[in-house]
């Protein structure tokens, strides 16, 4: 089984530590065009080592043989090729255009997606499967979640509730929406 994840920042990088023991995943490729800056060492899953790398490269690195790593922006032009293949793709980015091009993508090309976010101020996430909830849409890029410790732990635990419903969907296809409050955790 091949899951394609999009966006390895502070919820991507946190996901694929939980998620590289999901029974049945061959492989995990990942997508991500920018480089790890000093500000994510403490809000993402990222070591010093990973400094000004490619984020998808760095987090290869870190984790191990399952991880395929893709340096690239998804992009218009590329967005078919990266993701056709996959059984399941998993989309965290932070602005809304990038959303949108995944989800096209996806839909075109019949692939299950699950979309995984944060707020403005790192307290809440959200993790909803295409087609169960509306896209947001706040233009470019999302607000800034990731650039201190403050909420690193509710990075973590939206991350670990996706890996969770990434099992879920490996084992029986079942998808489940999920809201995270602060510790509270409601499947929806």
């Amino acid at each position: 089984m091949r899951i394609t994840l999009v966006g390895c920042g502070a919820l991507g990088s946190f996901f694929l530590d939980f998620a590289q023991h999901t029974p049945g995943v061959d492989f995990i490729h990942v997508i991500d065009g920018d480089r790890v800056e000093a500000k994510n060492l403490e809000a993402q899953a990222f070591t010093k080592p990973a400094l000004r790398q490619n984020k998808a490269l760095a987090i290869a690195r870190q984790i191990g043989p399952k991880i395929k790593p893709y340096s690239v922006f998804l992009k218009p032009e590329n967005s078919s090729t990266l993701l056709m293949g996959s059984n399941l793709v998993i989309d965290c980015t932070d602005n809304g255009t990038a959303r949108k091009l995944i989800a096209h993508t996806c839909y075109c090309h019949r692939i299950d997606l699950v979309h995984a976010g944060i707020d403005a101020a790192g307290t809440f996430g959200k993790i909803f499967w295409q087609g169960s909830n509306v896209i947001p849409d706040n233009g470019g890029e999302g607000k800034v979640t990731c650039e201190d410790a403050e909420n690193r732990a509710h990075h973590a635990l939206v991350a670990a509730v996706l890996a969770k419903v990434v099992l879920f969907w490996a084992r029986d296809r079942r998808k489940r929406n999920v809201k995270i409050s602060g510790a509270t955790v409601e499947y929806i």
